[in-house]
């Protein structure tokens, strides 16, 4: 399945919305059965008071994948 324009601009929009939270890293796109996933990568579990995630955004269901703290590979 190709990513359409919506759904590149809702991760675009999810990742500006999250920016700045210190538990966030990145968001990207998957897909699960046929169907477009928002991939929201965290550094660590948000504290509840803090939990502004939402499990659909722009009509796209969001994921959760806790990677810890990403740093640049060096070679």
């Amino acid at each position: 399945m190709a990513f359409d324009e919506n759904i590149l601009r809702a991760a675009t929009n999810l990742g500006y919305d999250l920016a700045g939270k210190p538990w966030f890293l990145n968001v990207g796109i998957a897909e699960e059965e046929n169907h477009p996933v928002l991939v929201v990568y965290l550094k660590r579990k948000p504290n509840k008071k803090d939990a502004t995630i939402p499990q659909i955004w722009e009509g796209i269901p969001v994921q959760l994948r806790e990677i810890g703290k990403a740093r640049p590979l060096v070679t």
